[in-house]
């Protein structure tokens, strides 16, 4: 049967199929197959409408990509070590607009290359050690790349380095915590630690676990880690911890004590805030292997972790300590400008208006169960929408998607942020 729709009937079917698609899907990229497996890097990044990509190629090769005059790739690393959950490549893009990508590391040297030009991926330079643009560190591990609310390139890391002194680790080397941010007037990279090896956290005693960072609305850098005991590897990580900084050099407790660097175990405690959760070191049941943090609109912290249990717990910081664990059904928190959460799971998105009290879920595009979600975070604090990737189990095809949120629009800072000066590109 047929229907001829005229009038205000017409006027109505219109309005009510646009409503429905103000929040949906967009398919970004699809890849027939990607093989690196890990969910600790920053491959995706937005800049100036264009987005950038980097991922492992099924015969191991690194490339970057860009979606400028649709998607062309550069191969910036020919043979990827065969160790694809440690591989995963992360992006960066400093305030001059140079594409920065460091991969293909598990301890390893630095494996880092610049764009040769702005916004331009057809060519590329490796930084030797000779280079001014060169990192510092020794073995690398879990780089993970991020621009601040002005455009500045910030990088954590972890480095295993030779112990400085005694203490309960008994190997040789211990693993440390490193920040920098990217001075691009001066083409090189500035540590944010002190010490013999410029860590902002390191122990004798306790390896620097997996540290994450993310900016708040006022362009304060928040800073969440986990702690291993007597061994720089194995599955016991443990006390999830945090700190804060406002100008690169001074560091604090979510309760404002100010740390000593390099940051020990001993610093963090439950009182000072530092703790996000303090368990005894015999108590297993929060043996983690990573963590999240997000920032709300209100910029308290939120620290999700994994216990043994395989239960995910997610703590706020409630202004003066942090709340009990919630339940968290995903291993995956993010929290948009305007506070909208928002859970990955293997097969659909969750999204929260109201803080978590009630969710409502979106299918993916594409049946399947998919695995290594990580979403473009400049893009979502500059635009309050998402955009993601994920890989699809069954055949290995990778996905990006974006995601429009209908009340994304509130992302406009407190002006000017307090803490740096604006720069003029801090639109993406």
């Amino acid at each position: 049967m047929l229907i001829k729709l005229t009038g205000f009937a017409l006027f109505f079917v219109l309005f009510f199929y646009n409503s429905s698609f103000s929040q949906g899907f967009k398919e970004e990229l699809s890849i027939p197959a990607a093989a690196h497996r890990a969910s600790h890097g920053s491959p995706i990044i937005t800049y100036k409408g264009t987005i950038y990509f980097s991922y492992v190629t099924p015969d191991r090769k690194t490339v970057v990509g860009s979606n400028k005059n649709g998607w062309n790739w550069t191969t910036v690393h020919n043979n990827t070590t065969n160790d694809l959950t440690h591989s995963t490549p992360s992006l960066g893009i400093d305030d001059q607009g140079f594409i920065h990508v460091v991969y293909d590391m598990h301890d390893d040297p630095w494996n880092y290359s610049i764009s040769d030009s702005p916004e331009d991926i057809s060519s590329f330079k490796k930084i030797g050690s000779s280079d001014s643009r060169m990192l510092k560190g020794e073995l690398i591990t879990y780089p993970f790349m991020v621009r601040d609310n002005n455009g500045i390139l910030f990088i954590s890391y972890r480095d295993y380095v030779n112990k400085t002194g005694p203490g309960e680790i008994t190997t040789r080397r211990i693993t440390n915590g490193m920040l920098a941010w990217f001075d691009s007037e001066n083409k090189k990279w500035v540590s944010m630690g002190t010490g013999q090896h410029s860590a902002f956290a390191e122990d004798n005693s306790y390896g620097v676990y997996k540290p994450r960072i993310r900016f708040d609305r006022n362009n304060r850098l928040h800073i969440a880690w986990l702690w291993r005991w007597k061994v720089p590897y194995g599955a016991d990580a443990m006390q999830p911890t945090y700190a804060w900084t406002d100008d690169n050099e001074s560091f604090f407790t979510a309760t404002g004590s100010r740390y000593t660097l390099p940051i020990t175990h001993t610093q963090p405690t439950k009182s000072n805030g530092g703790l996000v959760r303090d368990v005894s070191w015999t108590q297993y049941w929060v043996a983690l292997n990573e963590l999240r943090i997000g920032i709300d609109p209100q910029n308290r912290p939120h620290v999700l972790y994994r216990g043994t249990d395989k239960t995910y717990r997610k703590q706020m910081f409630n202004n003066s300590s942090w709340d009990e664990p919630t339940d968290w059904s995903s291993f995956s928190q993010i929290i948009s400008p305007s506070g909208t959460f928002l859970k990955l799971f293997t097969n659909k998105l969750e999204v929260s208006t109201d803080e978590g009290k009630t969710w409502k879920s979106f299918n993916y595009p594409e049946s399947g169960s998919y695995e290594y979600l990580i979403h473009d975070d400049s893009y979502l604090r500059t635009t309050g929408n998402l955009r993601f990737q994920a890989k699809r189990k069954s055949d290995h095809r990778m996905k990006i998607w974006t995601f429009s949120l209908a009340n994304g629009t509130d992302v406009s800072p407190p002006n000017p942020p307090g803490n740096v000066s604006v720069a003029s590109d801090n639109k993406n």
